[in-house]
């Protein structure tokens, strides 16, 4: 797991605490079961699949990636560099 600070400097952080409430939760749960199934139906499995959750009145979002370490097809350039640990 990488958690990525978006920002200028686009750096990993250790740790984040997401409250949600029960729409917010149920959302993300559908939507992960979703990412989950699609990525392990494609024979490639190239990075990049990903959803994005965004809270009722769209002003909080969290974007959820899979990757594949063996395929960083399809993900930005610095992105791999963070998934390799060479940031």
């Amino acid at each position: 797991m990488r958690i990525l600070l978006e920002s200028e400097d686009s750096r990993p952080i250790g740790q984040v605490v997401l409250l949600l409430d029960l729409w917010e939760a149920k959302m993300m749960r559908d939507l992960m079961k979703g990412l989950v199934e699609d990525f392990e139906k494609k024979e490639d499995q190239w990075s990049g699949e990903h959803v994005h959750i965004i809270d009722k009145d769209c002003s909080h979002e969290v974007e959820i990636c899979i990757f594949n370490p063996n395929n960083l097809e399809g993900l930005d350039e610095d992105t791999p560099k963070i998934i390799k640990g060479d940031y």
